[in-house]
């Protein structure tokens, strides 16, 4: 093969690789903004377990984009905006609308099963769930090694040819949104299981898992800005959201124990 052809195509490849790597680097570097926004508003949310509940919601849902369905979903949504605005429109908002309503469903008949099993927010509960707070905050330092449980399932991709992409984004989002029927990242979202549960009130659950949802959708909606046609690999995504969601557990952890010593 001529030198000059070996060249060329060095060229070429190394100039692709380069504009690949930094267009990954500008998307996790645009992916922290959400998350460090979402930080700088705790102060704001401590004088009521209501608002704090529905701080750490969107914390902890925004950081599952480091999961594998929202690492997955996020590539989806993508994939749609480079096939035209519209298409992507409707797919992200067939997915939020959908899994909106099924994660207020979840969290209203949480609410509801701790309501029936005699369950109320008091000293003993505010401990049991400072507790398992600061074992998913260990979990997520490394210093605690356990599974949490999780349905080892992702979403369908035969859906998309099956139905059509918005329908298919629908139940996607509809799956997803159950929250328990897929894969759980991060520990967090048991946490406020159990805090919805305790607060044994469907008005709170449900408005607590519905900041859940719209924490996971910010990044499909902010394709826009971050779009790329080099997407940063799962592990990448797993450790950039990592130290958001422990810094969540453990303001949990000192925001339950504050609580409980009152």
């Amino acid at each position: 093969m001529p030198l000059h052809t070996v060249l060329t195509d060095w060229t070429s490849t190394s100039g692709a690789l380069v504009r690949m790597a930094s267009a990954i680097d500008r998307h996790r570097i645009l992916s922290v903004i959400p998350g460090l926004v979402i930080l700088s508003a705790l102060p704001f949310t401590l004088a009521r377990a209501e608002t704090f509940a529905c701080w750490l919601a969107l914390l902890f849902g925004w950081t599952q984009l480091g999961g594998q369905c929202g690492h997955a979903h996020l590539s989806t949504m993508n994939v749609l905006w480079h096939q035209g605005s519209v298409r992507w429109l409707r797919g992200v908002g067939a997915y939020t609308a959908a899994g909106l309503i099924t994660s207020v469903g979840v969290g209203t008949i949480v609410a509801n099963v701790g309501r029936l099993s005699g369950l109320e927010k008091n000293r003993a509960s505010l401990v049991i769930c400072g507790l398992l707070a600061l074992a998913l905050a260990l979990r997520e330092f490394g210093l605690l090694r356990f599974p949490i449980p999780e349905w080892r399932r992702q979403t369908v991709r035969t859906w998309a040819y099956n139905f059509g992409w918005t329908t298919a984004c629908a139940m996607w989002g509809a799956h997803i949104g159950l929250g328990v029927l897929t894969v759980i990242t991060y520990g967090g979202y048991w946490l406020l299981l159990a805090g919805v549960a305790v607060s044994a009130s469907p008005t709170f659950g449900a408005v607590v898992m519905a900041g859940y949802w719209i924490g996971r959708v910010v990044g499909f909606w902010l394709v826009p800005v971050w779009h790329s046609r080099a997407l940063p690999d799962f592990r990448i995504s797993y450790f950039t959201y990592r130290p958001f969601h422990a810094l969540g557990l453990v303001a949990a952890v000192l925001w339950l124990a504050a609580e409980a010593a009152r």
